[in-house]
């Protein structure tokens, strides 16, 4: 049945369960329950910060990424919300990402915004934290720059100095102005919730100028990871403790000396005890090109990015095909950037340079003949290693962090499910992009008829030893198709490829010298996120597909959510032997791209996802629905499904916080504060989440036991809902009373 919506309008009318404010009694903790679900996380043992945390009794949610709002929860007849904290500081914006839970300590990230430029000095103490935030005082205020005095240089083109500095205002000295305008705090707050309804703020951590990439906790720890931008001109890492400021040394940051074509990045992993706050972090900082990918095991942090050349690869073949057209000053410059004490790929980049100057010296005829040899080398040489690459820095975990070093692999990484770590080996499954041959124009200017692919997409598995050496590799996977999910268990690893079916592959890596596939599966559509069941079966959940009539065969059109239960005890032959397909083109869920959006308990056969259905009108097609018509918005909610490898796929139901009004509201794209973004349960009672509204419904039948209302700036109630059109919505997405 349907429940949420304005069910919850009618019930309050009606007398049912109304909205509770918040409340400022202490909280009791006589009812926490044993069975609850946590956070879906890839690595057991590794928490993984989140919108929502749940711990038996209580909820900590997420709302709006403006504040979090604590709730007691259980019993869910007494749910209401018991306190509220707001991290901005009054002069300042924050946006919230996401949270941790540790007993009692909640730990917050996320992001101040500043309209003016934060106030600082170079190698200097921030003069007074309030508030969990800088305080701006008239010293650092002050329009007039101040002089500097220190215990050594302070020059902000090199910014090196062991001491802080005594700033005193009044006395102009330009290279005292701050060198570059920060206009953000990335940050980390630990606060206090033995008393629940009383949050204390015990700890802030922020870094200047930065931004917060993710995070995981470890028993008691928490490692966060943190970028800031680097340029000429600006400090290196600041990090604000408590309003004091500490500039990194640049004697202690590692550097990963690379081409990129990417700005450089300052990473830094920062970790907190959580058990004695008074200990200071510890905080590992590397200049890099960024961190796109974080995968974390119990023992090791990898920051993965895309690395593509920093100069034209094509050129680097060019040396040795000008040779019988050089002259001698292009042979002496040569020469001197061979003796040059640079790095190699600094060698190669002022060496394209000068040889494509030079070959457009030349006349048409012999230029048009280089080119075409380039042509040929660019085919032979660059498609063997694809364009993209992927850098992996490896750092370990537990008596403070260390950077262990790095490694580059060919291809991107999809997520963070495609990198795995299992017995001091590392795993990483990628994909290569086609390479095409000769171009009209673009980076080979050299006139062809029709440019041709030299290699199509690519797919590969590298097996890294602990010294990030590549010990095993298995390449060249579905040529023509690219990985759309990935996951590593035990000694196997499961990619799903799609171009216009989806193959399954079964990858065994028992030998992590000889990674080997075992069998495939190809079935319709495709997965974008793959879940163990058990020991033998895996959930994927991803979109149905139709090929594309007249297409030759080469594509296909994605359709609605597709739900499948492969069995894999078989690795020569995998089997879909369960499916559900929900709704029409323009379905979607947030668990196709968010895992944690994805509830799965196998001791209560339960599967809960967010679900945003659209269905087609057939009546406006009159000469039949085309495959890539999409559907119009009809629900956006919870369905709730048990799931057992008998029976497959069973919907139990359905529970909204959207009404009629919000889904006539849409249009091409679906908005919502009401949409359903997470679920959790605590024993038998499933509990909902959007920005708007937490309500609890019994897990067996779904009816509505309680709910409460967390966002203040919306009406005190949906609206009730009006009577829906008919369609083909199972279950239908609105009472029609």
């Amino acid at each position: 049945g349907y429940y949420g919506g304005g069910m919850r309008a009618m019930a309050a009318s009606a007398g049912g369960p109304m909205p509770i404010a918040a409340s400022a009694e202490s909280a009791d903790s006589n009812f926490k329950s044993a069975d609850y679900s946590t956070t879906n996380v890839q690595v057991e043992g590794v928490d993984e910060a989140d919108i929502i945390k749940n711990d038996g009794e209580y909820l900590y949610v997420v709302a709006k990424n403006k504040k979090i709002v604590i709730l007691k929860a259980f019993p869910p007849s007494d749910l209401k919300i018991v306190s509220e904290i707001i991290p901005s500081s009054g002069q300042t914006t924050a946006y919230v990402t996401d949270v941790f839970v540790n007993g009692d300590k909640l730990v917050v990230f996320g992001t101040e915004n500043y309209d003016f430029p934060i106030p600082y000095k170079l190698h200097s103490v921030l003069d007074v934290a309030s508030n969990a935030s800088i305080e701006v005082s008239d010293l650092t205020a002050s329009a007039v720059p101040a002089a500097v005095e220190g215990s050594s240089d302070i020059s902000v083109a090199n910014a090196k100095i062991s001491e802080a500095a005594v700033v005193r205002p009044g006395v102009a000295c330009y290279r005292c102005y701050p060198p570059y305008q920060l206009y953000s705090l990335a940050f980390m707050k630990v606060y206090d919730i033995s008393d629940r309804a009383n949050p204390l703020l015990l700890k802030t951590l922020s870094t200047a100028g930065g931004s917060y990439v993710d995070s995981r906790m470890i028993g008691s720890k928490v490692y966060a990871v943190f970028e800031q931008p680097a340029y000429y001109n600006a400090p290196v890492p600041v990090l604000v403790v408590d309003g004091i400021a500490r500039e990194a040394k640049p004697s202690e940051i590692k550097f990963f000396n690379e081409p990129l074509q990417a700005p450089l990045q300052f990473t830094s992993i920062i970790s907190m005890d959580l058990t004695d706050l008074t200990k200071d972090e510890e905080r590992e900082t590397v200049l890099m090109g960024g961190s796109q990918n974080i995968f974390a095991s119990a023992e090791n942090i990898y920051v993965t990015y895309t690395r593509y050349p920093y100069y034209n690869p094509v050129l680097g073949v060019t040396e040795d095909l000008i040779a019988p057209y050089a002259n001698a000053e292009l042979k002496q410059k040569l020469a001197a950037i061979d003796k040059a004490d640079v790095d190699e790929w600094v060698k190669d980049g002022l060496k394209n340079n000068l040889l494509t100057e030079f070959i457009y010296t030349l006349s048409a005829e012999k230029q048009n003949e280089i080119w075409q040899k380039i042509s040929k080398e660019y085919e032979k040489n660059v498609a063997e290693e694809g364009v993209e690459k992927t850098a992996i820095h490896k750092f370990s975990l537990g008596d403070g962090v260390h950077y262990e070093g790095n490694a580059v692999v060919r291809g991107s990484v999809l997520n963070q499910f495609s990198m795995d770590e299992s017995n001091g080996y590392f795993r990483i499954a990628t994909t290569t992009s086609a390479v095409w041959g000769r171009q009209n124009g673009g980076i080979i200017p050299f006139l062809a008829e029709t440019p041709q692919p030299v290699k199509p997409l690519l797919n590969h598995v590298f097996v890294l030893d602990s010294n990030l050496s590549i010990v095993g590799k298995l390449e060249e996977i579905a040529p023509g198709e690219s990985i759309y999910s990935a996951r590593f268990i035990g000694d196997r690893a499961y990619l799903v490829t799609f171009k216009k079916i989806d193959p399954l592959f079964v990858i065994s890596l028992e030998d992590p010298k000889n990674p080997k596939i075992l069998g495939k599966l190809k079935i319709p559509g495709y997965s974008d996120y793959l879940h163990p069941y058990d020991a033998t079966h895996l959930i994927g959940i991803g979109k149905n597909a139709v090929d594309a009539k007249d297409s030759g065969g080469d594509f296909a059109w994605y359709q609605g959510v597709k739900l499948s239960l492969f069995d894999v005890s078989d690795v020569e032959h995998p089997k879909e032997v369960a499916k559900y397909e929900i709704g029409d083109r323009g379905t979607d869920s947030n668990a196709l791209h968010d895992h944690k959006a994805f509830l799965f308990s196998k001791s209560k056969n339960l599967l809960v996802i967010p679900i945003l259905l659209a269905e087609i009108d057939e009546s406006t097609y009159p000469e039949g629905v085309p495959d890539y018509a999409y559907g119009d918005f009809v629900f956006q909610g919870a369905y709730v499904f048990t799931v057992t490898p008998e029976a497959g796929f069973t919907l139990r139901g359905t529970v909204s916080h959207a009404t009629y009004q919000d889904l006539l509201k849409s249009g091409y794209y679906w908005f919502s504060d009401s949409s359903v973004k997470r679920t959790a349960f605590i024993e038998n009672t499933l509990y909902t989440i959007s920005d708007n509204f937490v309500e609890a419904n019994d897990l067996t039948s779904l009816e509505l036991i309680n709910y409460v209302q967390i966002n203040a700036e919306e009406p005190p109630f949906p609206p009730v809902l009006q009577s829906a059109p008919t369609t083909t919505a199972q279950p239908p997405t609105a009472p029609t009373g």
